[in-house]
């Protein structure tokens, strides 16, 4: 806008100047619009600011990891004065990790239209992305006047796990819980302890399949189960967060969603569960299926994180009041825990306890 305005001022003292050495009428008018001019773009532009409606919206509410989003900027100017100079400030952030960039954009609001801005987006992180506006300057004709448009833009998409390959053989064969109604009579579908592994009879659910026996074995062998499950499995997620490694913190993600879709192909009901640090309590969604686990992990993505190491298994154990519960705990290899079994789930920063 300097730019702008300097050009202008040196525009009106050389027309001053012709003015003094010429002495010609032409070039008093000239100096008369020029004078007026900006007085009149002035009142017009701050008038129409009103007038200026600018929305932002997102084509979708949760993406993949490196999956592109589509932003889309919109003005609608519903006065008649063209305005081709609106910058928008804007900034993109992971609530998890705090890291945010930010970017500017132009737009131009003919009257009576509306004018649309798109571009993409992707994350190579999890987490809830936020997108918000955090000024609007709207500049007359001449740039040489800016005015701040008040506007409250804020948006989020979800980034969710790529998995490729769910974490399997998470051993939990002679714990967990199943209501009655996931029983079935066909034999070997009995989703319990195990009672002994025989071969397989059209009917098994697959995740009743032993898999390694079988191809030791070179047939399928199934196990058969003989009572219900009698503790509940509850996969806790440490919410300690080292922002300056959020590769560390996104394994974390992508891990427990591997487990949690293991156990739900296991046909296991379990109890997703984080420690919010803002609210100071723990946080439970019982997930039957997967999409109870989208749901869990969307509602997940709002937790109040920790920069502080800490051990969210400590806190927990102190409030089960003696309950029978099985907890699946993940976390950050930095938290130091040294009850419980270690799972290896084939990650060198990630570390899964089973604890009972």
């Amino acid at each position: 806008m300097i730019f702008y305005r300097l050009n202008y001022l040196s525009f009106i003292i050389f027309v001053i100047a012709g003015i003094i050495f010429y002495n010609d009428y032409a070039l008093y008018v000239l100096l008369g619009i020029l004078l007026l001019m900006p007085v009149i773009s002035y009142f017009l532009t701050k008038k129409s600011i009103d007038k200026l409606n600018i929305s932002l919206d997102l084509d979708k509410s949760n993406i993949g990891k490196n999956t592109p989003v589509k932003v889309t900027f919109c003005v609608e100017n519903k006065s008649f004065v063209p305005v081709e100079n609106i910058r928008v400030s804007y900034e993109i952030k992971n609530c998890f990790y705090g890291n945010k960039q930010g970017y500017e954009i132009n737009l131009i609001a003919i009257p009576f239209k509306k004018k649309k801005l798109e571009f993409n987006f992707d994350s190579i992180y999890c987490g809830r992305v936020e997108i918000s506006v955090k000024k609007v300057m709207v500049y007359d004709i001449f740039s040489l006047f800016g005015f701040e448009k008040n506007v409250n833009l804020i948006k989020d998409v979800a980034v969710c796990p790529y998995v490729i390959k769910k974490t399997e053989n998470i051993p939990l064969s002679d714990s967990g819980r199943s209501d009655e109604e996931e029983l079935s009579s066909i034999k070997g579908d009995d989703v319990s302890q195990i009672s002994q592994i025989r071969d397989y009879i059209p009917g098994d659910k697959l995740q009743n399949i032993h898999w390694k026996l079988s191809a030791k074995k070179e047939e399928i062998q199934v196990k058969e189960y003989s009572m219900p499950y009698s503790d509940d499995v509850v996969l806790l997620i440490n919410s300690y967060v080292n922002k300056d490694e959020p590769k560390v913190f996104d394994e974390v993600i992508e891990k427990t969603y591997g487990i949690a879709l293991d156990l739900i192909d296991q046909g296991r009901r379990f109890y997703f569960t984080w420690f919010d640090n803002k609210e100071m309590v723990f946080k439970k969604k019982e997930v039957n299926n997967r999409d109870e686990l989208m749901e869990a992990i969307l509602d997940f993505f709002y937790v109040n994180t920790s920069e502080v190491l800490k051990n969210d298994y400590e806190i927990y154990s102190k409030e089960m009041d003696g309950k029978g519960e099985i907890v699946l705990f993940v976390s950050d290899d930095k938290v130091k825990n040294d009850e419980g079994e270690t799972i290896d789930i084939g990650s060198e920063r990630v570390v899964l306890k089973c604890l009972y």
